[in-house]
């Protein structure tokens, strides 16, 4: 009974803290999606949206979760498994093509801005105050600050690497705690439903729900003194009719039975 409540603990506490981690998440694509994200722009990587999706679908399975574990729904409980890991490989997938980008990031960024329009070029000139990709004479934009003096490159390369190694190092440990989750939650599944030990979490029974099993316990042992009762009446008719008079323990009143002791 103590470790099935034990890891039906564990396991919604986590599902609390990864509901809490999707709406940061959220909150952290939002903000990326609303800030000029101009390494994301060049190179075609929407990091802000694929944040947003992988929040919201977080927020779907730990909801899911918790509707099993308060219902005691072991078949939502059993799709709740296998949607985390799912994710667990999405999440995976994303960190390790994150790390893999950054080896021929300066490639990707330079076609970007080649094939990128003079807007964006313009924009991007005017936000870094900077002209050009490696300096003011490779590929400008139509519109290069006056106190510009470098090339975009070098705040480009380290804003999108920041960017790149902060999601990877946040799918991971998120992938981390959904590992544990799901070994918390195989174990919740595999415990037998229909045992006692299976009890609902922080559901403690009530004073009312004490007095009606005691009352049921006194009404269970009432039925088995007035069994013993009726056995004994039964003989004494048995040896009346037979003839067979032959003295009996007397009967005691249904209150002078005590319960024996249990061994």
């Amino acid at each position: 009974m103590c470790s099935v409540t034990i890891m039906r603990s564990v396991l919604d506490f986590m599902n609390t803290l990864f509901m809490l981690i999707a709406l940061l998440l959220t909150v952290l694509g939002v903000w990326l999606y609303l800030e000029q994200d101009f390494g994301s722009q060049l190179i075609g990587l929407p990091l802000s949206v694929g944040i947003i999706v992988v929040s919201s679908f977080l927020l779907l399975i730990t909801c899911v979760a918790c509707v099993g574990l308060r219902n005691e729904a072991w078949c939502v409980l059993n799709g709740y498994v296998m949607l985390m890991i799912f994710l667990m490989a999405a999440q995976a997938s994303l960190a390790y093509m994150s790390l893999r980008f950054r080896d021929n990031m300066e490639e990707q960024l330079y076609q970007g801005w080649l094939d990128g329009s003079d807007q964006l070029r313009n924009t991007i000139q005017d936000q870094l105050t900077c002209c050009g990709f490696y300096a003011p004479v490779d590929y400008p934009g139509s519109n290069c600050p006056v106190s510009a003096t470098i090339g975009c490159f070098p705040q480009l390369e380290n804003t999108l690497e920041r960017r790149l190694l902060l999601v990877s190092l946040i799918a991971g440990l998120v992938a981390f705690l959904e590992f544990i989750a799901v070994i918390f939650a195989i174990g919740v599944v595999c415990s037998e439903p229909g045992d006692a030990l299976v009890v609902p979490l922080f559901e403690p029974p009530s004073r009312a729900e004490i007095r009606r099993r005691r009352k049921l316990e006194r009404e269970r042992f009432r039925l088995q003194q007035q069994r013993e009762r009726l056995k004994r009446e039964r003989a004494r008719m048995e040896q009346r009719s037979a003839g067979n008079l032959a003295p009996i323990a007397p009967i005691p009143p249904p209150m002078a039975i005590r319960k024996p002791a249990s061994t």
